[in-house]
């Protein structure tokens, strides 16, 4: 191997290690989130009757269920509900440096690797404790698999099928591959009772013995988050990954939007004029370009037809790496774009790295101050009696995960306010701040950061 080679994949190695310790440490060191805290409150903390017996879409079925061992085994704590996600997001960085090192060699290879490990938006869900970080690398082995190993029909369907039992908002993307995958698969001599045998039953099989008994309990009412746009939904990706305040973070995004949304008619470009093509790179454009297209058209048909909600920021994390590893495979088809490229990569990978954030995940900022509220009420009681507390929903959530964590057994269980039940202790969200002075609360803390208020009656 060339000195040259050598010296960026040491840097990309580098880059990788890095970002894992960064995930590693805002996984011990940021306050739980609302979300994550429900995810134990009302899962991961039950019994298995419970456990399959209900459903919401915060209900992360097989990532839900390994946090029920890791807080057994570990104890409640931030870390612990977030082991299984910090595991999945290191398996999906050794993907993308397998994918950016079969693709390109030298500089480009570093490039490749930084644009998918350091967008923002994803970096987030690589640690969190829900069942984003792990639902996307097992979607991206799968189309790993189908892009280099394209025989292995088992490993194909498991993987898919632990994606979507790890989280429901994969299901597009994994049935998209599928239409995409299943003719690759055909036209290269397997048949098709082999693809059925050996895929597509193996991967219904398991999503369905997974996810059956939760799901027997849904209602439409669970699918609750999402767009009504898919401007909106590519604009939910890129506020989160350059920022939506000053004049250069928006027109970066609207670039990038315009962007994503060229990449397709620029892929079949590169497929049909494709005269002499290096087989495994038209298969990567193909598997990159027919999902994103099959995603779009399925996104499309269910909201017209079922009143399926577009992808919201989270919900849609996998277009970000997919869109990204398509853009790839069109610059190592033509290489006149390479410098073009380059250009591109620095304008989103600096924003990409003024962006991260070590004390707070993006989407619940104001959940940082959950541990800081929970330990001021808990200073400020004056009674060894059960102390009774409510809170702005769903602020109830984060103050429950705290009790159980710090073992304070003198909590009753923290109701929110919209269960008018009686309370020591009130902690109220800004919107609901100016029932204090109405009911003649006195106030005990305000949080400076958040404004959240806990008052006394």
């Amino acid at each position: 191997m060339a000195r040259g080679s050598t010296i960026w994949i040491r840097l990309a190695q580098t880059l990788l290690i890095g970002v894992l310790a960064f995930n590693v440490w805002k996984a011990c060191n940021v306050p739980i989130t609302t979300d994550e805290a429900m995810s134990y409150n009302e899962f991961a903390s039950r019994d298995l009757q419970k456990f399959f017996g209900s459903y919401d879409a915060n209900h992360h079925v097989l990532h839900s269920f390994l946090c029920r061992y890791t807080v057994r085994w570990l104890g409640v704590s931030e870390f612990s509900m977030r082991l299984p996600s910090l595991l999945a997001g290191a398996f999906y960085l050794l993907l993308i440096y397998c994918f950016a090192r079969r693709l390109f060699d030298g500089w480009l290879f570093l490039v490749a690797v930084a644009l998918l490990a350091m967008n923002p938006f994803v970096l987030d869900y690589l640690s969190l404790a829900r069942g984003y970080s792990m639902a996307l690398a097992f979607w991206m082995l799968a189309l790993y698999w189908a892009w280099t190993r394209p025989g292995t029909l088992y490993r194909i369907a498991l993987a898919l099928a632990f994606s979507v039992s790890s989280n429901l908002a994969f299901l597009f993307p994994a049935l998209a591959l599928l239409c995409v995958f299943i003719p690759m698969a055909i036209a290269v001599g397997r048949r098709p009772f082999e693809i059925v045998e050996q895929l597509l039953l193996p991967a219904c099989v398991v999503t369905i013995l997974i996810l059956v008994l939760p799901l027997s309990k849904a209602q439409l009412s669970d699918f609750y988050y999402g767009s009504d746009s898919l401007w909106q939904t590519l604009g939910s990706f890129t506020d989160f990954s350059f920022g939506d305040e000053g004049r250069a973070a928006y027109l970066l995004g609207v670039f990038a939007r315009s962007l994503a949304l060229a990449l397709l008619p620029a892929a079949a470009v590169a497929f049909f004029r494709w005269k002499q093509p290096p087989p495994e790179l038209r298969r990567l454009v193909l598997l990159t370009a027919g999902t994103a297209l099959f995603v779009l058209l399925g996104l499309f048909a269910a909201h017209h037809l079922a009143s399926v909600r577009y992808p919201l920021g989270r919900t849609g994390i996998y277009c970000v790496p997919l869109l990204t590893l398509l853009a790839l495979a069109l610059v190592k088809r033509w290489h006149v774009l390479t410098a073009p490229a380059l250009l591109l990569a620095l304008a989103f990978v600096i924003p990409y790295g003024l962006r991260w954030n070590a004390h707070q995940y993006a989407e619940w900022g104001q959940d940082s101050a959950l541990v800081r509220i929970a330990t001021r009420i808990r200073s400020a009681q004056t009674s060894t009696k059960p102390v009774r507390i409510s809170a702005s929903h769903p602020l109830e959530q984060g103050l429950n995960f705290y009790s159980r964590k710090f073992r304070w057994r003198d909590w009753s269980e923290v109701k929110s306010l919209e269960e008018r039940s009686p309370s020591e202790f009130r902690v109220l969200a800004p919107p609901d701040d100016a029932l204090a002075a109405v009911n003649g609360w006195s106030m005990v803390y305000r949080d400076e950061a958040t404004g959240i208020l806990v008052v006394r009656e």
